[in-house]
């Protein structure tokens, strides 16, 4: 598939060095120099194997990688499970859309503050050896703290360019140590219910006691209470600590 695209995948693919002749897919990564071959087959399901679903979709998502999650109905006086594939995600960014304490967000949400990944340097260690090695560098100075750095080593990475986009990417995900973990949103033409998908992206704003919080945050869950049908919980993470 096309980088970019959200076409539903099931396969269960893997880098071959030395591909076989024969039997092969061979195609292009935007990403990546060159062209990268995949030996690919049908993922079965056999009840002797597969004793827990939930935890072999799991490991599958977190291989290709693709999204996943259960939509539960009624059908004819009968509850029907469906399953739900997103490649490469589910959900998109809704700029449309607005969430901000006090306008349609009343209960002021807590917020998380987990310094022990946190990072205000990061240093890329790629291919190679020595002089020749692969290297990325990413770091912060702007925020008035003690100078922290982290390293990653990935053999995998082969240009300058690359590490130093794995480098921004780890970066991005260790420097914002600040995290609102869910917010109750009421309807509200801003972001009326119902208009927001498991997976999207929306931007967070507003004075949370003490920290002035601005980010894009995904929606990974949602729940309704029946005696309340104008408001909805809204587990989140933010966007920039998502690989």
């Amino acid at each position: 598939p096309e980088p970019g695209r959200k076409d539903v995948l099931v396969i269960n693919a893997r880098p071959q060095v030395n591909p076989p002749v024969g039997g092969e897919i061979v195609t292009d990564l935007a990403e990546e120099e060159g062209r990268v071959t995949y030996q690919h087959d049908a993922y079965k399901l056999n009840w002797y194997e597969n004793l827990d679903l939930s935890s072999d979709l799991d490991s599958l998502a977190s291989d290709t990688p693709f999204d996943w999650h259960m939509i539960s109905r009624w059908e004819n006086d009968e509850i029907r499970h469906h399953i739900r594939l997103g490649y490469p995600r589910l959900g998109r960014r809704r700029e449309d859309l607005r969430l901000v304490v006090g306008e349609n967000i009343h209960a002021v949400p807590n917020i998380e503050r987990d310094g022990t990944e946190y990072a205000n340097e990061v240093w890329v260690f790629g291919a190679g050896e020595g002089s020749l090695m692969v290297v990325g560098r990413a770091f912060r100075r702007d925020d008035g703290r003690v100078r922290k750095v982290v390293t990653v080593s990935d053999p995998t990475l082969t240009t300058e360019a690359a590490a130093i986009a794995r480098a921004e990417q780890e970066i991005a995900k260790r420097f914002n140590i600040e995290n609102v973990a869910e917010v109750v949103l009421t309807d509200h033409p801003h972001a009326p219910m119902g208009s927001i998908d498991l997976g999207d992206e929306v931007f967070v704003e507003g004075d949370i006691g003490w920290v002035d919080f601005s980010a894009w945050c995904r929606v990974v869950a949602r729940s309704f209470r029946p005696d309340d049908s104008n408001a909805q919980t809204l587990p989140l993470i933010r966007s920039d600590r998502i690989a």
